[in-house]
């Protein structure tokens, strides 16, 4: 007889007690088409190696959407899908993962159950055989696969209930779900229902010198329940302080995931993978004890602040989400759960690491949180088994069984790392300089897939498993396939382009958007060729004009024309299906459009509203011969000022002195403007200097989901280069025609943590 929800109480795989469980689970790196067996066993390696050289263990490896399941869809491992993707199955993967100490989870949705017993039973049976031959430990089932129909919700509880005979300890996420009486089985549900993934689902809702003040803001969820999941920490897009978000999933909510991330973590700097794995190592050393949380006192700690441990040792989480250092005070007594008398160690395990001394229980000590960061102090009555250097800040580098440990210095305090305000910024009129200070923005930034942004941020790599696992995300053909990185414009490969892509059939373009190529300096050109796909070759861009730029003040017009000689070849062109079945392919035509330069001097900057949608290769020639690409950049969603012209402009002028290596301005512009209608840019001299980065970020060509607005309470950031040193720099922020003037610009300038 089927075991029922009426009959028999399910044991949901952990308990609030249970101490958590690290992991990485796949989506991003993998949208709904899934990943492979080749990719998977190259992520499984880079995670191997953060083992054998800093000690970190995944308990969980985690495949989200597309492997099995997807979008609206149910799979079977005996497809010809499934086994294109894993021909030897997932035993090889399991057996890598074992070795590690690492069990597999994977996403799917709810039913599957088919409408005949034995669809029910195969169903039920691979579900099984995930647990029985090969030891997962998670299933996440979502809502995009569809809810659990009523009648087979028997079915998923004895599916449950048979899975659970293998794999005990198996959790189960649900997002999203109702599952009725079934409910019992699952482990979680989806706290606040959010998702993570930095300036796509989350999104700051506030100034801040970084783009996760949003995921730092996050509170914890009601009565610290741990069973619950946060959606874990998104290591895929704006990486920027992303140790600060997960000392806060890892220590302050620390729910049954923990640490929890997911995406693409290989876009980390190579310096700052031994952080990554001393948050891992940190809390696994400790887990047993975080189990237990108290909500501490927000006036005396700030917001959310939680401690977490037992009467001799506490790990106390706190933040500041202000633009100002803020000083608690730290009650070393029974008010955040300790219960041992004496003397007490004290220590800050982040932002950087730091012995605070010996003090006697029923001490107060003073805590200063920088601006926009967490904090972990721990507390206890022992001394505590962990590297350490005295009277400095230092950062745990390696601290792995049977090796020496490796403890690095850092000579920089905390307390230098803040922002400095600078001042506020006056309403004036609309200056002349407007549309070439906007330029300078527009040619400053870009709009490539937030993942290519990332990997610009990060630079290259001298780590072989890192370097591998970044070749298998971006060579994939479902991202190259895209049309989401400028680079596709200037590759001479006619099957790959750079596209104005499309969400919903929505034109992400802002109000009709613009081709722009930056040619890196000074070019001396002839023609320009742009060769573009299209359903059909009409001719239809013939006339097309556009302008080219020496320095973004002085314009000139070229046109260009369909090239009738040259040869209209036919390329395969990708729909990227939603629904988990992959990819179709329809034939399109290349078409060339040629224009003379006719400029009196060479050019740099290049302009096009209206121009094609998919730009397959981009190219100038001198001479009749080619021009070197090297270096070139492009964007293709930025609007033009012809089209929605400024109405409203604010400017300051500030003095910068010499400021400390990696400085950057942040230009805060608080209160709502409306939708891409505030732009911020700077002069110093006669020099334009756009701001190449926004929190909540420009406009993208996005890999995966839809782009959220940026409308309130943006930040423009503008780097200080040396050369800027001991000069004015004149601010400017525009506001475009449609938005609102009720808007109050500050300037800030913030000197982040030093590069390790």
């Amino acid at each position: 007889m089927k075991p029922t929800m009426e009959t028999d109480t399910p044991y949901p795989g952990a308990d609030e007690s249970t101490p958590s469980r690290a992991q990485y689970f796949s989506w991003i790196n993998n949208t709904n088409e899934g990943s492979t067996e080749e990719q998977t066993l190259v992520n499984l390696e880079f995670f191997a190696w953060l083992q054998r050289e800093y000690g970190m263990t995944l308990d969980i490896y985690a495949w989200d959407a597309g492997n099995i399941d997807g979008s609206k869809c149910y799979g079977s491992m005996d497809s010809e899908r499934f086994k294109e993707r894993y021909p030897r199955g997932f035993g090889p993967i399991a057996e890598r993962a074992a070795e590690m100490g690492t069990r597999l989870g994977v996403w799917g949705g709810p039913d599957g159950f088919g409408d005949t017993p034995e669809e029910e039973q195969a169903r039920t049976g691979m579900m099984v055989s995930l647990c029985r031959d090969f030891n997962f430990m998670l299933f996440k089932i979502d809502g995009v696969c569809g809810q659990l129909r009523e009648e087979k919700r028997d079915a998923f509880a004895h599916m449950m209930t048979e899975c659970r005979k293998y794999s005990p300890d198996l959790i189960l996420l649900n997002h999203r779900l109702e599952l009725g009486h079934a409910v019992g089985h699952s482990t979680t549900w989806l706290w606040e229902g959010a998702e993570t993934y930095i300036d796509i689902f989350m999104v700051n809702k506030q100034t801040a010198p970084h783009h996760r003040a949003g995921a730092l803001s996050r509170g914890v969820p009601p009565d610290l329940q741990r069973l619950t999941e946060d959606h874990g920490v998104c290591l895929s897009s704006c990486l920027d302080y992303w140790e600060d978000d997960l000392i806060l999933q890892a220590f302050n909510r620390c729910l049954i995931l923990a640490p929890e991330i997911y995406g693409n973590p290989w876009l980390l700097r190579d310096d700052e993978f031994p952080k990554l794995a001393r948050i891992y190592n940190l809390h696994r050393h400790y887990r047993d004890i975080l189990v237990k949380g108290i909500i501490l006192p927000e006036d005396r700690y700030g917001p959310f602040a939680v401690s977490r441990g037992n009467g001799q040792t506490r790990f106390v989480t706190m933040r500041n989400l202000t633009w100002e250092p803020v000083t608690y005070s730290a009650a070393l007594d029974e008010s955040i759960g300790l219960q041992a008398a004496g003397d007490l160690h004290v220590r800050r395990f982040h932002p950087t690491e730091r012995i605070l001394g010996i003090f006697p229980f029923g001490t107060a000590i003073d805590i200063e949180v920088p601006a926009f960061r967490s904090y972990l102090l721990a507390v206890s009555a022992e001394p505590f088994d962990e590297p350490g250097i005295e009277d400095c800040d230092y950062e745990v580098v390696r601290n792995v069984p049977g090796r020496p440990a490796e403890v690095r210095r850092l000579d920089t305090p905390i307390d230098a790392i803040r922002p400095c305000r600078l001042g506020e910024l006056e309403q004036i009129p609309v200056p002349r300089d407007a549309d070439a200070l906007y330029e300078a923005t527009c040619f400053g930034a870009d709009n490539d897939a937030l993942e290519v942004r990332e990997l610009r941020r990060s630079g290259p790599t001298a780590i072989p498993e890192v370097e591998a696992a970044r070749r298998a995300f971006f060579e994939q053909e479902f991202f190259w396939r895209r049309g989401i990185w400028d680079k596709y414009m200037f590759d001479d490969n006619p099957e790959t382009f750079f596209g104005a892509w499309y969400r919903n059939d929505t034109d992400l373009r802002i109000d009709g958007g613009a081709l722009r190529v930056d040619m890196g300096g000074p070019v001396t050109v002839d023609t320009i060729v742009i060769e573009h796909l299209s359903a059909e070759a009409t001719g239809a861009y013939d006339g097309l004009r556009a302008q080219v730029s020496p320095d973004l003040i002085s314009w000139h017009d070229i046109t260009f024309h369909t090239d009738s000689s040259a040869p209209v070849d036919s390329v395969d062109v990708a729909r990227i299906e939603r629904n988990g079945s992959g990819v179709s392919y329809s034939k399109y035509a290349v078409e060339t459009l040629t224009a003379e330069a006719n400029t009196p001097g060479p050019v740099r900057y290049f302009r096009c509203p209206n121009a094609p949608d998919r730009v397959a290769e981009f190219r100038a020639t001198t001479g009749g011969k080619a021009v070197d690409r090297t270096g070139w950049r492009g964007s293709n969603l930025f609007g033009t000022l012809a089209a929605t012209p400024p109405v409203a402009a604010w400017r300051g002028t500030f003095p910068l002195g010499e400021e400390t290596a990696g400085a950057y301005i942040c230009v805060a512009i608080e209160g709502e403007h409306g939708i891409e209608k505030a732009y911020a840019a700077a002069r110093i001299g006669d020099r334009l200097i756009g701001a190449p980065d926004r929190a909540p970020s420009y406009k993208s060509n996005v890999w995966e989901a839809n782009f959220r607005p940026c409308q309130a309470n943006c930040t423009f950031y503008i780097p200080v280069t040396e050369d800027m040193h001991e000069q004015e720099i004149e601010l400017t922020v525009l506001l475009l025609e449609g938005g609102s003037d009720a808007i109050s610009p500050v300037a800030w300038l913030t000197v982040p943590p030093p590069r390790l």
